[in-house]
């Protein structure tokens, strides 16, 4: 693992807690920010990957509680840095935000919500081409790191922006996701 993922990976482990099993978390039982349910999403063979040795069906609050903070990195890497070009995000602390957004709302809509604040930044919708199409693609990353030479502070305000946006979006579509509000705009605005 290279020096850039196992920085992002490291901001995503800041983040996020040990072993919890609220009730009220509709992922279930979390252990370093992997759900039970995110687990039961991912193949058996991609599974003994990660040095997890039981079918998606024999899953339980005991797999997440017993999971490793080593197989956590193992997961991190498989299941979200090697699924985007997130290594060619030139500067870190960029690339490990971006990357601890994909994690915590999902691949797609974190670049959506990327793609969303170039536009806001440069105040036109569809700015140098980018659609919101949820793949960190060509355009995208050209924008971002030729905007993030000199107008770092600018574009992580719009990134920023675009996720307490879209988490208090999630709790008004869902208001019994209130109780989790304040420790998700804790963790979107430690830039």
């Amino acid at each position: 693992m290279d020096d850039k993922c196992s920085s992002a990976i490291n901001f995503v482990l800041k983040n996020e807690g040990g072993f919890s099993d609220d009730p009220n978390d509709a992922g279930g039982a979390t252990n370093f920010g992997i759900s039970l349910r995110f687990l039961r999403e991912i193949t058996v063979e991609r599974l003994k990957k990660y040095g997890i040795f039981v079918t998606a069906d024999l899953l339980n609050v005991d797999t997440i509680r017993n999971l490793t903070k080593d197989q956590a990195i193992l997961i991190y890497k498989g299941e979200f840095w090697d699924q985007a070009a997130f290594n060619l995000i030139d500067f870190q602390p960029f690339c490990n935000y971006v990357f601890d957004m994909c994690v915590s709302h999902g691949i797609a809509q974190g670049i959506k919500m990327l793609q969303r604040a170039i536009w806001g930044m440069f105040q036109e919708r569809n700015s140098h081409g980018i659609a919101d199409d949820g793949h960190l693609g060509e355009l995208t990353l050209v924008a971002i790191n030729s905007t993030l030479v000199c107008l770092w502070p600018e574009l992580a305000t719009a990134l920023v922006v675009e996720r307490a946006g879209y988490m208090r979006l999630l709790v008004a579509l869902d208001p019994k996701k209130k109780e989790f509000l304040d420790g998700w705009l804790d963790r979107c605005y430690r830039t």
